[in-house]
C-alpha cells in the first residue's frame, strides 16, 4: 500500500522510511503529539455541524493500492460540497500559503473521494492552525484584533500586515482529474519500482535532505 503522504515526499526519503526507518527524536515526537492533539480537537468540533447538513468527517479513502484519510467533507448551506483538510503549522505566513505540497494533497483527496464515493467537491479549503497562536504585539504583549482596516493592536493601534488570529482558512484551486492522475501514477510507480528492485531512487532536493545524510 502507498499512502497519499508518500506521494508528496522525496522518493528517496519514502524509500528509506519504508526500508530502514530511523528512530524518532524526542523533539520530533513532541511536534507530532501537538499536531495530533489539534486534529483530535478539530474532529470533536465536526460534531457541532447542523444535523441537517450532510457531513462526513475522518473518511478513509482507498483507490486501488493508494490510501488516504480525509479530515472533512460536508455540504454547505448553498448546497455545495466543501472539502476541508486541517493542517497545524509552527507559524502562519499568509503570503506563502498554501505551504509545500498541501494543495496537491487536497487535490488527490478530492479525486479519491470522487472515484470511491461519487462525491465531487465544488470547493476545497485548507484550515491552517498556528501552534504559536495569534499574532502578538511585542511592544504591548497583547493579541491583535481584527478591524475593517486589518489586524491591529488594541492598545497601541499598530497594524500588522501579516497578522492573524491563530487560524486561517485558505481556498485552493481545483485540479482536473487528468492532472491528479498523472501525479499519482508517476509518483506511485517511482516508489513501487524502487521498493520492488530494492534500489535507492533519485531524490528531490529539499530542506529534508538532511534525513539522508
Amino acid at each position: 500500500e502507498i499512502h497519499v503522504s508518500d506521494l508528496l515526499s522525496c522518493p528517496r526519503k519514502v524509500y528509506l522510511q519504508k526500508t530502514s526507518p530511523a528512530p524518532v527524536a524526542p523533539h520530533e515526537m513532541l511536534s507530532l503529539f501537538k499536531g495530533l492533539a489539534v486534529h483530535d480537537r478539530l474532529e470533536e468540533s465536526n460534531t457541532s455541524l447542523p444535523h441537517r447538513t450532510p457531513a462526513y468527517p475522518e473518511m478513509v479513502l482507498k483507490v486501488d493500492d493508494l490510501i488516504g484519510r480525509l479530515d472533512l467533507v460536508y455540504m454547505t448551506e448553498s448546497r455545495k460540497w466543501r472539502l476541508v483538510d486541517y493542517k497545524s503549522c509552527k507559524e502562519i505566513f499568509p503570503s506563502l500559503m498554501p505551504y509545500g505540497e498541501h494543495e496537491v494533497q487536497t487535490a488527490i483527496y478530492a479525486w479519491m473521494l470522487s472515484k470511491q464515493y461519487g462525491i465531487k467537491p465544488d470547493e476545497i479549503f485548507i484550515q491552517y492552525i498556528s501552534m504559536s497562536g495569534p499574532t502578538q504585539c511585542k511592544k504591548c504583549r497583547t493579541t491583535v484584533e481584527w478591524s475593517e482596516d486589518g489586524y491591529r493592536c488594541p492598545k497601541c493601534g499598530k497594524y500588522f500586515d501579516k497578522g492573524h488570529l491563530g487560524a486561517m482558512l485558505i481556498p485552493v484551486r481545483m485540479y482536473k482529474d487528468a492532472e491528479v492522475e498523472e501525479v499519482v501514477e508517476v509518483r506511485k510507480k517511482l516508489i513501487k519500482d524502487a521498493l520492488a528492485k530494492q534500489e535507492l531512487p533519485a531524490g528531490v532536493p529539499t530542506w529534508l535532505c538532511s534525513y539522508c545524510k
